[in-house]
């Protein structure tokens, strides 16, 4: 019974990363530990067939906290929760991206142009997409999908 058991949660698994995108799908939360991205972006503990942020601690040490300010933990993620995270961060002292969006929880440039406010349309315009896990993410014209949820625009001038 326990090997028919340990078939179907390996088939179940192969079918995930196949269907989700992913190279491959941590086991255990060891394999999240040793990972890439636990030192990138603080992912450092395991979720569902997922690594998943599980600590500040692990945002704070990873390059996440330093480069864009996700220094806090908030539902399995690193992401900004304070104005200092993003005034700390590499981002503000090269792109100018030092407020805090409080709703958003990122870092933004307080000078750029909302989205919101853009007057320009064009039915030819470009955008940027990704899927992944059934979920798929468009970004506005002339912004590119970065992973994560996240899009980066090119600075209006």
């Amino acid at each position: 019974m326990q090997e028919r058991a340990d078939q179907l949660v390996r088939g179940v698994r192969e079918l995930l990363r196949r269907e989700s995108g992913y190279g491959c799908i941590a086991k255990d939360a060891a394999d999240c530990r040793k990972s890439i991205n636990c030192k990138k972006t603080g992912t450092c503990g395991l979720g569902v067939l997922r690594c998943v942020a599980v600590s500040a601690e692990d945002c704070r040490k990873s390059t996440g906290c330093a480069e864009n300010g996700a220094c806090d933990m908030e539902v399995g993620e690193c992401r900004p929760t304070k104005a200092e995270h993003c005034t700390a961060s590499s981002q503000c002292k090269l792109e100018k991206q030092c407020e805090l969006k409080a709703l958003a929880r990122t870092c933004t440039d307080p000078n750029a142009k909302d989205d919101d406010d853009d007057d320009e349309t064009s039915s030819t315009s470009s955008s940027s997409s990704s899927s992944g896990a059934g979920i798929t993410y468009t970004c506005p014209s002339g912004c590119t999908y970065i992973g994560g949820g996240k899009c980066r625009c090119r600075r209006r001038r």
